[in-house]
């Protein structure tokens, strides 16, 4: 196998690796973003908003684990 070969392949693992954590890094801001909106929703008392919220934050995690 040559150096550019070798080099290759490291490089394209490096940018799969760099992919999949910018992609985790937006799944837990999201959910985090959305558990957020839960608690405003719930301070400001409108229930069915909060419980929706709380739904996709719960739903989110689930996907993501």
């Amino acid at each position: 196998m040559t150096y550019f070969l070798v080099k290759q392949r490291v490089l394209s693992l490096a940018n799969a690796v760099d992919g999949w954590l910018i992609r985790l890094f937006i799944r837990l801001f999201a959910s985090e973003l959305c558990s957020f909106g839960a608690e405003l929703a719930w301070f400001i008392g409108d229930w069915r908003k909060f419980l929706f919220l709380l739904a996709v934050a719960i739903h989110r995690t689930l996907k993501s684990a």
